[in-house]
């Protein structure tokens, strides 16, 4: 077997080995910003043509993750730019096992003003609290995804519980937040 055949069906096969470990993520995330099955489908698949076509791009497959995350980001903001419309992660997006910055003894109807406080927040700030809290990345790996600074990654997540705090308010429900 000729060797450029060879390396594309390794390629092939690693990609999808690859891609079986982050498809569910991949498709809640798209499903989390669409808002809309339908539009999660060809999002999630347009991702994945796009990544299967510049899967050769990648120098480090450790980094598929992220890699792949990016690039389903960036398709989504160019959908965003061409609709123009304003689309957010959904409330039921988050749950409070995946926020560790909620406090554990906290009452029911806090955690519900926690949540709800939740999808006041901007945009860029529930992105910011999502992939480092419900997808667990690092600074470093959401710094890579967003095109950004670290330091400015930490900056952000930094305003984006403040601003959290802010929308819950002074009174005790603010007591929720770590």
């Amino acid at each position: 077997m000729p060797k450029n055949k060879r390396s594309k069906k390794l390629d092939a096969h690693t990609f999808q080995t690859l891609v079986s470990k982050e498809k569910d993520q991949l498709y809640r995330m798209a499903f989390m910003y669409t808002r809309n099955e339908q539009d999660a489908l060809e999002l999630f698949q347009e991702t994945l043509y796009k990544a299967y076509k510049n899967f050769h791009t990648l120098n480090q497959k450790e980094y598929f993750s992220t890699w792949i995350i990016k690039i389903q980001m960036n398709l989504f903001y160019d959908q965003l730019k061409k609709q123009k419309n304003h689309m957010f992660i959904p409330l039921d997006s988050f749950h409070e096992s995946q926020l560790p910055f909620i406090k554990e003894d906290i009452s029911i109807d806090e955690k519900i003003d926690l949540l709800s406080a939740l999808s006041q927040l901007t945009h860029h700030n529930k992105t910011v609290l999502f992939l480092r809290f419900y997808k667990d990345l690092t600074v470093r790996e959401i710094a890579d995804i967003l095109d950004y600074p670290e330091g400015t990654i930490k900056t952000q997540i930094h305003r984006a519980l403040k601003q959290l705090k802010q929308v819950i308010g002074e009174g005790d429900s603010n007591e929720a937040i770590k």
